[in-house]
């Protein structure tokens, strides 16, 4: 998502309520917001996973064990297998999470979805969504936080109950993967839903307007 900016930290009521008042997110605030849903994560899904499905894990290890035993080829193989299938799914999850950033971005704006673009950050080398038109609070705030809950929560929430490891492990990564969303929601905080906000071409973050 194309949107930074500086904190608010200082920022009065008053001062956020005036038209063309930027906030932004410094880029080293969001290693620290990743460590704190990860250390939630840690104690919501990662450990409970753990202790519900722990026959599960063990049978894993005995058979990944086994296959050391039979074939250090083999092995190597189921690794490099998995490993590529990691990475397909994670470009594909970055994929859809910028467009569902997109589709609900659009059904807030007044062109729709022909007022948002796609573009690629080659310092970061990830995608992004900008948002060309003013869009209220709450509309930013729904389409912030919809990847998070469609590709984060619910796969993490279902993988713990149902003990399927992959969809659990892609539901954390992509719970994780939306720090700087989450970042962006926080700073929307003191401002009323129905405030308009314009993205920042060449920025992370948004202005009042």
């Amino acid at each position: 998502m194309q949107l930074k900016v500086a904190p608010i930290n200082h920022f009065t009521m008053e001062k956020l309520n005036n038209k063309n008042t930027v906030i932004q997110v410094e880029i080293n605030e969001i290693p620290k917001m990743t460590f704190r849903i990860f250390s939630i994560l840690i104690f919501t899904i990662i450990l409970p996973f753990v202790v519900l499905h722990s026959d599960m894990l063990s049978l894993i290890i005995d058979d990944l064990s086994a296959i050391f035993r039979e074939s250090h080829f083999l092995y190597l193989f189921r690794l490099m297998w998995v490993a590529l299938v990691f990475i397909l799914v994670v470009i594909l999850g970055i994929v859809l999470h910028e467009a569902i950033h997109a589709l609900f971005f659009s059904f807030f704006l007044p062109s729709k979805f022909r007022g948002v673009e796609f573009g690629f950050n080659k310092d970061h080398g990830m995608p992004f969504v900008h948002i060309k038109e003013p869009i209220s609070v709450l509309g930013f705030r729904i389409g912030a936080i919809m990847p998070l809950i469609i590709l984060g929560i619910l796969p993490a929430a279902l993988g713990l109950y149902s003990g399927y490891l992959s969809l659990t492990a892609f539901g954390v990564l992509f719970t994780i993967s939306a720090s700087g969303d989450l970042l962006l929601i926080t700073r929307t905080r003191s401002l009323p839903s129905t405030q308009k906000i314009k993205d920042l071409p060449d920025k992370i973050g948004f202005e009042l307007v």
